[in-house]
């Protein structure tokens, strides 16, 4: 296997979880204070 695709299979691996989690931590955060995903009903 190519390194080039082993380590971006590899990181990816490790980066995508991250990302969801990050995701899901943000959005209520976002949405809470009105932010880009739901907009205040004002």
């Amino acid at each position: 296997m190519n390194p080039w695709v082993y380590s971006l299979v590899y990181d990816s691996s490790h980066v995508a979880p991250e990302l969801i989690i990050s995701v899901v931590v943000v959005m209520p955060i976002s949405a809470g204070t009105g932010g880009w995903i739901v907009k205040p009903a004002t």
